[in-house]
């Protein structure tokens, strides 16, 4: 009755019982914690990471889609004019700008617009 106590799942055991959780929970004192999946490598997710019970989705800023895969955003097409940012995280030291690049915080990005 009232299952074992447990919070989610019962195993009996000889004389006793084990409590258990779902995939995307832990046990805790009093029952199961939801795992934020988002904090490890933002849930494999390319571009926005919101956490579920038990699981988390996976979104993209405006401008782009997701994927069927669930975690690759891709940049939308408007008309004909297509819009591609590549980010480098890693620029060299000596990177100097070019006309269509920009320093950021992050490295260089580029922006290229093709019609």
């Amino acid at each position: 009755t009232n299952n074992g106590g447990c919070e989610q799942t019962c195993t009996n055991t000889q004389g006793s019982r084990v409590c258990s959780c779902r995939s995307g929970f832990v046990v805790e004192r009093n029952g199961c914690r939801d795992i934020n999946e988002c904090n490890a490598i933002n849930g494999g997710c390319e571009q926005t990471c919101i956490n579920t019970p038990g699981s988390r989705v996976c979104s993209c800023r405006s401008g782009f889609v997701l994927e069927s895969n669930g975690v690759t955003c891709t940049a939308t097409i408007i008309g004909d004019l297509a819009v591609s940012i590549s980010i480098d995280y890693d620029p060299p030291a000596d990177f100097t700008p070019g006309p269509n690049e920009y320093r950021a915080a992050s490295g260089p990005v580029t922006v290229t617009c093709t019609a």
